[in-house]
């Protein structure tokens, strides 16, 4: 079954996730974990999202009470994220080149605003 073939991949990877918390890796076993659910939704879709938005709320609503804006923005848009992972059907969207394009030089532009303005 899926959960068994998802099981068998995670048992392994189990010491290496204790491994990049031992050594202060970005994000820690939480990142590590979200980064191996992305891999597995590619064939259990709705079983991983949910894990995923567990894990999220699981790792996030502690600091919910006083949250710094840094985690609050991490949550949200992590939780939005979900949608679309949900509803993918593996199939290549509508391709709008110039969008590509422009997309790197205006969030530069906006960072830089938002320093100057800051």
């Amino acid at each position: 079954t899926d959960t068994a073939a998802a099981m068998g991949m995670l048992l392994p990877a189990v010491p290496f996730l204790a491994l990049g918390d031992f050594l202060g890796s970005d994000y820690g076993t939480a990142g590590a974990c979200y980064i191996l659910c992305l891999y597995l939704a590619q064939t259990m879709r709705a079983k991983i999202v949910v894990t995923m938005a567990a894990m999220l709320l699981f790792y996030g609503l502690p600091s919910l009470p006083a949250p710094s804006p840094g985690n609050l923005v991490l949550l949200l848009s992590s939780l939005v994220s979900i949608a679309p992972m949900r509803f993918y059907q593996g199939k290549r969207g509508p391709t709008c080149k110039w969008a590509f394009y422009l997309a790197y030089p205006v969030h530069l532009l906006l960072l830089g605003c938002m320093r100057i303005f800051s």
